[in-house]
């Protein structure tokens, strides 16, 4: 059972009712990857939150199994509920993920919610729609001074929220990893494609390619966005927000149609470039960037968890970093040759305990 794997909540759910006390699950939550274990039956699944998709679905081999135990049986999450019996069953990469999911939550189910995602903390609290939040900071991580609030649009035809941005209308897609530009972005001066590009796989096939890229400038609602890792679509005609962009814990107030997050600061931004090229975590200590080593591949067991970034392929992370904080436009710049050259073996100057070694990394896109 996924219950002995420790993804539990403190408050399971039952059948449906209306939310009257905020309801906290711990789960595997990461950007793209927000999975909340849910209770069917008498045992635990573990569930992909997913904004992006219209309708929940649940895998083939969990549904025989529920129908079989219970014809009757729901899957529910907050106020909603569906029974296991309609759901669609569709064949998809998404299941074979470690962890396994059973199934996903789609907007049938979530549109009627408000909840927060925490992506550090690695929980999704559930709140109650009618009700104020306790202290909106608290909900955000952040001071209240610094709360931003999107508005979403509601379009016809389809239960999926959406955003503008500098770049064209975006849907919000909480099971993306990355945020995704319409083809139209490719002849955008703010859009710096690299050379590296994969079939672009969604939930129910594959549709053209994906370029992996680097937006210079993008605005989303009233937020600006400076020199972050996107992808680029060479097919599709309206893009696609991952909601990890904006802060690392993010309100989805879709009662109200709006979205709310602490601003983040600018060293979280430039460090967040940063971390798109070694795939690590990391932080800005005294203007140097820091990364997280135990999440970087080749560099084996260390004493402390922390390296110092020298350099990214000759360019002094240092630099690199005020380059990114100062909005320098010539910071993206930097970043797409540097990922370009990352993709054909670069290396990332790294030093540890007083030594300094070369850290090898891959492309986000392999």
């Amino acid at each position: 059972m996924f219950a002995a794997l420790l993804f539990t909540s403190l408050a399971l759910q039952g059948p449906a009712l209306k939310v009257t006390s905020p309801i906290l699950f711990r789960g595997s939550v990461s950007p793209g990857r927000c999975r909340v274990p849910l209770l069917l039956g008498d045992q635990m699944y573990l569930f992909l939150i997913d904004t992006g998709i219209d309708h929940s679905y649940i895998r083939f081999d969990v549904k025989h199994k529920l129908l079989i135990e219970s014809p009757d049986e729901k899957l529910v999450f907050g106020s909603g509920s569906i029974p296991v019996k309609k759901m669609q069953a569709v064949d998809s990469t998404l299941y074979r993920e470690i962890p396994p999911v059973a199934g996903i939550v789609g907007m049938d189910l979530l549109k009627h919610e408000r909840f927060t995602i925490d992506y550090v903390g690695q929980t999704l609290t559930l709140w109650p729609t009618d009700k104020d939040l306790p202290e909106m900071s608290d909900s955000v991580g952040g001071d209240k001074d610094r709360i931003v609030t999107i508005d979403l649009i509601d379009e016809e035809n389809t239960p999926s929220m959406f955003v503008n941005t500098s770049l064209g209308e975006a849907e919000l897609d909480t099971g993306a990893m990355l945020s995704l530009l319409p083809k139209t972005a490719s002849t955008s001066p703010e859009v710096l494609a690299t050379k590296i590009s994969q079939p672009l796989e969604l939930f129910d096939g594959t549709a053209g390619r994906a370029t992996q890229a680097f937006v210079r400038n993008l605005s989303i609602g009233s937020q600006q966005i400076f020199c972050q890792q996107v992808l680029l679509s060479d097919t599709v005609n309206v893009g696609v927000i991952s909601p990890s962009l904006f802060a690392k814990r993010v309100l989805f107030d879709f009662p109200n149609k709006k979205i709310m997050f602490a601003e983040p600061d600018p060293s979280w931004m430039a460090c967040k470039t940063i971390g798109t090229l070694v795939h690590g975590t990391v932080e800005d200590r005294n203007g140097e960037p820091f990364l997280k080593a135990q999440l970087a591949k080749n560099m084996g067991p260390k004493s402390s968890p922390w390296v110092k970034i020298v350099s990214i392929n000759g360019h002094k992370g240092s630099d690199l970093l005020k380059m990114l904080k100062d909005k320098d436009s010539l910071a993206a710049t930097i970043v797409q040759h540097a990922y370009d050259a990352l993709a054909k073996g670069g290396i990332v100057l790294i030093e540890h305990d007083g030594k300094q070694e070369k850290l090898y990394v891959q492309p986000f896109l392999r």
